[in-house]
């Protein structure tokens, strides 16, 4: 697996209640640490949460792809890296990279994400003060590649509910990004997650999530690949998958 250049890195380390009962990372708080590296590498710049919804402005996660070469395990320390790559027309490419403490590479993942009026909803495009405050982005205007996240031509085999509760909501006031990925993953029977190793995390954000919202969670197999569907009524908020080792 290719290693990126990443310019800010965060420490963590991985408590007891942030890892599974075979004592490795969960995924979730894989991903929470990603969030919460770039949430510490905008904040750098000045152009974190705060300074966008100073302005009525938020940026808002659309593609997330993050591959995991091996989970670490608890008690352990590990660095997670973090660079806004590059901008194009309306959108922001953001990597990440995951290493343990013998500089091992643990994970990779990429983000694309749209500025959007919080009232409003529209996709506004950065002006370039804005994207200059990324100071070692690409200058270059160009995009990250996503694999594919179609619906699997499978039959539904999985299926749940859950409603967007109060712990699920995050600053922006809508349902946090990593619960979509939770509320998939735990639809997952414990058979499947006991004896296989996840090795691609592919998600697709279309609309939000607001407190209250009743969810069904469609889940579809094909071979080695879990892809869950997530909808308020008929509408597709996102799209979850998971491909195993």
């Amino acid at each position: 697996m290719t290693r990126w250049y990443i310019i800010y890195y965060q420490d963590y380390y991985i408590h007891t209640y942030e890892v599974e009962k075979d004592k490795r990372l969960k995924i979730s708080a894989l991903l929470n640490y990603l969030q919460d590296a770039m949430v510490h590498n905008a904040d750098s710049y000045g152009a974190g949460t705060d300074f966008y919804q100073s302005i009525g402005l938020a940026w808002v996660l659309i593609d997330y792809e993050i591959d995991i070469v091996e989970l670490p395990l608890g008690k352990s320390t590990i660095t997670c890296g973090t660079l806004p790559y590059s901008f194009k027309r309306f959108f922001v490419f953001r990597k990440w990279e995951m290493k343990d403490k013998d500089n091992k590479l643990i994970a990779k993942a990429k983000g694309k994400f749209a500025l959007v009026d919080i009232k409003t909803k529209e996709i506004i495009s950065p002006t370039r003060e804005m994207t200059s405050m990324f100071k070692y982005s690409s200058e270059k205007a160009q995009t990250v590649p996503f694999s594919k996240n179609k619906q699997l031509n499978t039959p539904v085999v999985y299926h749940g509910t859950d409603t967007v509760k109060t712990s699920y909501i995050d600053i922006n006031n809508h349902m946090n990004n990593v619960y979509y990925m939770i509320v998939a993953y735990d639809s997952i029977p414990s058979d499947i997650t006991d004896n296989n190793d996840i090795e691609k995390i592919r998600i697709t954000y279309k609309k939000e999530s607001l407190l209250g919202d009743e969810l069904i969670i469609d889940g579809r197999k094909e071979e080695n690949i879990l892809s869950f569907d997530i909808l308020n009524n008929a509408t597709l908020l996102s799209r979850v998958k998971f491909i195993f080792k």
